[in-house]
């Protein structure tokens, strides 16, 4: 989990990509819209972010969608 998708407005200017190597050379992992938006806002090139989703939320697809109980039967 990286701390710069838990950030509240106020800290948006200092968890900010600041130089060429942050946004040209870094590849970021982004769990939604909302932290890709303020990266490529921020100047980091879309190619440069992988916007995979909540890794917990992988715990429910796939081989382990039956792993769990349904909320029906909950």
């Amino acid at each position: 989990m990286a701390y710069e998708q838990l950030f509240r407005e106020h800290q948006l200017a200092a968890k900010a990509p600041k130089d060429d190597l942050a946004r040209s050379h870094l590849l970021y992992v982004s769990w939604g819209k909302f932290n890709s938006d303020f990266l490529i806002t921020n100047g980091v090139d879309s190619r440069n972010i992988a916007d995979i989703g909540n890794p917990v939320y992988a715990l429910y697809r796939g081989v382990n969608s039956h792993y769990f109980e349904s909320r029906a039967t909950l």
